[in-house]
């Protein structure tokens, strides 16, 4: 040790097998922070390599019989601590195909560059951020360069690997009959709401798709000034095959995340439509639906435009005098152009249908249970 640097020394044992891991001087002053950064992610590469080359050599024990040992290749891949080279023992199976067990047991893709956690990390930039910003964080994170493009590579990758895990877990349940861990988050009150949007394809036979939302919570709690936020939140999204499929996947995460055992109301909400009313169908709850206001009142402005009436009609249908406000609205109708007029209609209709799920009266859940609602599920692109 000097008056300016401190010296850092580490070996590892992997295995058995004594390791020189590297010599490091950090810098004593400001730039003490990213030194120490800088020199530990250089001693985590070495140390990452010595264990790739332990597991290796682990694996060797177990190699089946009439496997044929065929010598070594090198590799090189990103991981979560810098560019990594390594070389693992490569082995020919029965049938002659070519086989790599610190691949298979890591996980890493023929061909891939990038480790499991690198990959996972660009994804959730990705969900956040354009590629190329999540492309330059993640640069900066491991310390080498990484392209959108790769970005992209990496979202499709652990996107349909986690596809395929969730198709073969709602298999096992709903085909085979598996049973699952109850969850033991309690819910006297389950609330649940869905909608569905709808998202353009490139390069497929169809234009667009639906991706299905829901949102299940036990309530609300105050955290500001005319502000809450749901409580127990869990989100749910999918693109299904049909309804039968939704509401299967609504089941298994509800089962999975609350103690349903004591679950007295499920008050589902959402805008009418005939699936969304169904999505929770198969808990087998007490249910009652209401209409979320925010549809109520977008369907008010795309039908009758932003008249200062539409926030008295409102007021007027949610407190149960929907026949009066129904009489007004014929009024504006009938001195309306027939393209306008149309849309109003179609507006009043809406209302005849959904009556049941517009009063406050009927927004009961039981003696002492509160009803709490809604959220909007926001749908980029819509108003």
């Amino acid at each position: 040790m000097t008056a300016s640097t401190v010296k850092l020394i580490i070996t590892a044992e992997v295995a058995g097998q004594r390791y020189d891991l590297g010599k490091v001087d950090f810098p004593i002053g400001e730039k003490l922070d990213e030194a120490i950064y800088q020199g530990i992610q250089g001693l985590g590469t070495a140390l990452y390599g010595a264990i790739l080359q332990g597991i290796d050599d682990g694996l060797r024990e177990t190699t089946p019989e009439g496997w044929k040992n065929v010598g070594r290749e090198k590799r090189t891949i990103m991981t979560c601590v810098g560019s990594i080279t390594y070389k693992r023992r490569i082995y020919t199976d029965t049938t002659g195909k070519r086989r790599k067990p610190v691949d298979e047991v890591l996980g890493i893709a023929p061909y891939g560059r990038y480790s499991l956690g690198v990959q996972q990390k660009g994804s959730y930039l990705a969900s956040e951020l354009p590629y190329r910003e999540a492309a330059d964080i993640l640069s900066w994170l491991i310390r080498n360069q990484v392209s959108h493009s790769a970005i992209g590579r990496m979202i499709r990758t652990v996107g349909a690997s986690l596809q395929t895990e969730e198709q073969d877990k709602h298999k096992q349940v709903f085909e085979k009959g598996a049973s699952l861990e109850p969850g033991r988050i309690p819910a006297k009150v389950l609330y649940g709401e869905s909608d569905g949007v709808f998202v353009p394809l490139q390069r497929e036979a169809k234009k667009k798709v639906e991706v299905r939302v829901g949102v299940m919570y036990t309530g609300k709690k105050v955290i500001g000034v005319g502000r809450k936020a749901l409580e127990n939140k869990v989100l749910v999204t999918k693109i299904v095959k049909n309804s039968q499929e939704w509401q299967e996947t609504i089941l298994k995460t509800a089962y999975e995340h609350y103690d349903l055992s004591n679950t007295a109301q499920m008050v589902v909400g959402g805008d009418g439509n005939s699936w969304v009313k169904q999505s929770f169908d198969l808990l087998g709850l007490p249910t009652v639906f209401v209409l979320d206001r925010y549809h109520l009142y977008r369907n008010a402005r795309r039908a009758f435009g932003h008249t200062h009436k539409k926030e008295t009609w409102i007021k007027m249908i949610c407190e149960g005098d929907l026949e009066t406000v129904l009489s007004e609205m014929m009024a504006v109708v009938a001195k309306s152009p027939p393209r306008k007029a149309d849309a109003m209609k179609a507006y009043i209709k809406y209302l005849i249908n959904t009556r049941r799920a517009l009063r406050r009266q009927e927004w009961t859940a039981g003696p002492g249970l509160p009803i709490s609602f809604a959220t909007r599920i926001r749908q980029p692109g819509r108003d």
